[in-house]
This record gives C-alpha cells, structure tokens and sequence, in this order.
C-alpha cells in the first residue's frame, strides 16, 4: 500500500493553501481540520504539534487563549483518550448575536478504553472555518453506516431491529421506540430494565418521563383557549400576573413570546433550584425562581430556550382554563383521546410502571436511580407511554386537539430570523420545528438526569417517531439520531 511520506503537519498547510485557492465549502474545510486536529493529538512531538496550531486554531484563539494552555489541552486530551481513531464528522450551524455559529461533532474512538467519542468544538464564523474552542467531549456508541432503503423497506427495518439488540446487548440500552407509518405500526421495540434493580423489563405499560416534552400540553391549553376567545396570543403577561418585576417590560412581554421561547425571561432551571425540586408540587412554586431569574434580553430579539417561559405560560393557562396543570393534562388531553398512561403525578407516588431515572459516575459502572424529582409541570415531568405518545401525535393530525388552522399555526416557525436559531431548527408554539434530508417534522423532545424523550412528527410521509429511555446512555442519543437519519434519508 502506498503511504504518503509527506508531515501531517503540512498537509495541514496544504489543506488551508487549497480553501485560501477557492475551496471554502465549510464541511469539507471542517473535515481536514478534524482530522488534522486528530494528528496532532496523536502526534506527541510538542515542536510537530506547535507548527501546527495556526493552522488549526482560529487567530482570536490563538491570541487570547495562547500556545502553551493550546498545547497543555491537546496533551490532557490524550493523556485522558490515547491515540484517536478518526470516523467522521457533522457540522451544524446556528445564528448568535454576532451571526452564524458553526459546532463541529468529531467522531473517534479512543486508544486508551477502546470506547467512541465526539469532540465537539466552536469553529470561527468564516473560512477557512478553523477551530475557535473545544467545548465538549461526550462517550457515545460506534459510529456506523446506515443502510439506503427508506424505513419502511424489509432491509431496513431488519437492520434497525438489530442495530437495537447490539445497542442493548453491548451498550445495556434502556428504551421504548415506536415508530408508525399512518395506521401501521413499522417497528415496537422495549429493551432494558425500568430499575436499577433490573427486576422490571421495560415494555408497552412503562410509564416514563416526558421531561420538557409536555410543553407541547401545555402550548396546546393556551390554543383552545385562543380559539374560544378567552386569550390572544398578543395578550401581555402583566394582564395575568400584575406583580411581576419589571412592569414595563412585561406589559410588553406576550403569550406569543412565552410559548416561542422569545421572551428574554432567565432560566430558572439552575443548581439551586435542583436542590429543592422534590418540594416543587405544581406550576406555581415555580414562579418565585422564575422571578428570580429575571431578564435577560428584552422580548422578541432572541430566540432563547429557557423553562421559565413555560412555567408562566402554565399559570395563564390555569388562571384563565380555571383549573389546575395536572387535571388540565387529565381532562383536555388525556381523557379525551383515552391516553390512560398519561398524567402528571408527583414523582414520589406509588407507581409499580413507573421507569426510574438511571445515572452513574465515573467510578460507578452499574446503574443507580437518580433523587426523586417533584410533580409534573407546565414546563416538563409529566409521564406517559410510547403508545400513548404515538396516539397523541395522530390524534394532532386528526384535529382532535386543536383545528387543523390553529396546529398550522402552533407549527410554523416563530423564531426565524433570531439569534439563536439555526437553518434547520426553528421553534414554533411549543412545538420544536426540523428540516433533515429535505423532510420537515415537527414534534418536541425532552432530557434531563436519567430521562430522554423525543416525539417526531414527519407529516409529508405520514411518519411518527416516539422514543423514550430512563438512563444517561450516550446509546439512546445514537439510536435516536439514526432512526432520523434513516426516515429522513439524510446520510
């Protein structure tokens, strides 16, 4: 085999020599910074590794962190991983307050432990698109090769099947996922144990936690009331909630803003708040910490996620509907279509069905459950089953929730335009908006320790796709991004 005798190091000067003649495609400028960065890591020559930094690191980097802490981080990054097997790359784009932002996801297996990383790091904003920081280093599964038949080929769903029992099997995956094609069920699958005790086989009746996924209730009580006239989606927060800091700014702060995550209103999801999340029985107890967060930016000039605008959203919906979150959930959403598995009880409530959250340290090799949290919200906790969770998003295009006009309405994209948001992700009204390999879906997911969510709804090809899992496995976000990726056709 022939093996180029040139230094990795210029190769590296003729890659950046090619995007300066022209070739300024950032994934393909990303992908000789990947794997450049990649031969630096391994290469352990500090002088080899010096010469190649400026042309790796962006020249803000390099003059505000400096080479010796560049250096010393690319020496603890491979005294912690070992040599780099490099796989792969994707790129994804977002618009901050000074334009567009570009996040590099590295794949590569790590010499020391034999596991698969993904090195996330900032790039600068134009070409050549170098690296502007690591941020990230998460563990996740083998990166693998899909197969090209669309999800509901034979093949396909063959290979799915067996992707989840070597994820299961070799990952100790956790996890329900349902997806569905109109009436027909394509694929069912429960893998894992709902405890740490490994005494309850997760299947169809495992209750698990919705996390944030239960803003789409709750952006769905704010609609009915829209429709029968009660509310308008212009309607200032001061209008409900006359003691809230800052009056100027909430007179101009609007339902519209609460449910687009554009209102500039803090986060109150902080350490503090964990510490006293047991003693959280409802929407309500939620408001002192979100006063507390405060402002941040004045409404509708960010686009910024924060579960604070879902905890107001929920008390307007329960002062105006005239009850309270939990037996909204009951009444409005889950009697109606006759989701028996969904509700919002407090975590601490007898439930034999219920998927304990699992998490383990480093030191920790085996599953352990997580503290109990509080009650469900209207910004997340609520519980529900794949089954459920597959009946709500068909009942979402039957107009048994709200109207077809009203979901197109909750469905479009609000943030548009607005720092924070990327081309292929927007946020409608409590519905997370995607574009991949050409196909839109709509839907929202949901994670916090030891709980992940995900419900899609890809309405072109009639396509729904629900997941859940109960424990912070890196094999859960794999399977979740592939069972994407092959509905979408995106390779």
């Amino acid at each position: 085999m022939f093996r180029s005798r040139i230094p990795w190091f210029l190769l590296v000067v003729l890659a950046c020599a090619a995007a300066r003649a022209g070739d300024l495609d950032p994934q393909v400028l990303a992908q000789r910074h990947a794997r450049a960065f990649v031969a630096a890591l391994n290469d352990t020559d500090r002088a080899a590794r010096e010469r190649a930094l400026p042309t790796l690191y962006a020249e803000a980097t390099l003059s505000g962190i400096g080479t010796e802490r560049l250096l010393g981080q690319l020496e603890r990054v491979h005294g912690m991983l070992g040599r780099l097997e490099f796989h792969g790359i994707e790129t994804l784009e977002a618009r901050g307050p000074e334009g567009v932002r570009r996040v590099m996801h590295l794949f590569a297996k790590a010499g020391k432990d034999g596991r698969w990383r993904d090195l996330q790091f900032m790039l600068e904003p134009v070409p050549p698109y170098r690296i502007a920081q690591m941020v990230f280093i998460a563990e996740v599964t083998e990166p693998v090769y899909l197969p090209n038949g669309a999800i509901d080929a034979e093949d396909t769903l063959a290979w799915l099947n067996g992707y989840i029992d070597r994820l299961a099997q070799r990952e100790d995956l956790a996890a329900a996922i349902l997806v569905r094609q109109g009436e027909r069920t394509l694929l069912e699958r429960y893998v894992g144990y709902a405890d740490a005790a490994r005494k309850r086989p997760i299947d169809a009746g495992t209750r698990f936690n919705l996390a944030s996924g239960n803003k789409m209730f709750t952006a769905i009580g704010i609609a009915q009331l829209v429709a029968k006239e009660k509310l308008d989606y212009r309607d200032p927060i001061s209008r409900f909630l006359p003691d809230f800091p800052e009056p100027e700014r909430a007179g101009t702060t609007t339902l519209h803003h609460l449910l687009s995550h554009t209102s500039g209103i803090g986060e109150y999801w902080t350490d503090a708040f964990r510490a006293v999340r047991p003693n959280v029985r409802g929407t309500r107890d939620l408001l002192p910490w979100v006063v507390k967060a405060g402002y941040t930016a004045p409404a509708g000039t960010r686009y910024e996620y924060s579960n604070s605008n879902y905890a107001l959203a929920g008390l307007v919906l329960e002062q105006v509907g005239g009850q309270d979150y939990d037996a909204f959930v009951r009444e409005r959403i889950a009697a109606p279509l006759g989701l028996r598995d969904t509700a919002c009880p407090p975590a601490d409530a007898a439930d034999p069905r219920r998927a304990q959250a699992l998490v383990r340290g480093k030191d920790q090799p085996r599953w352990q459950a997580a503290p109990v949290a509080g009650r469900g919200t209207a910004a997340g906790g609520c519980v529900s089953t794949a089954r459920d969770m597959a009946r709500f998003a068909a009942a979402l295009g039957q107009s048994e929730v709200v109207d077809a006009r009203m979901l197109a309405e909750m469905t479009r994209p609000h943030t548009e335009g607005l720092p924070g948001t990327s081309e292929g992700e927007q946020y409608g009204y409590g519905f997370e908006l995607a574009r991949r390999g050409g196909v839109s879906s709509f839907g929202h997911g949901g994670i916090t320790a030891g709980v992940n969510f995900e419900l899609r709804r890809f309405p072109a090809p009639d396509l729904t796709l629900v997941m859940f899992g109960n424990q912070d496995n890196g094999a859960y976000d794999d399977l979740r991004r592939n069972t994407i990726k092959l509905i979408t056709g995106e390779r």
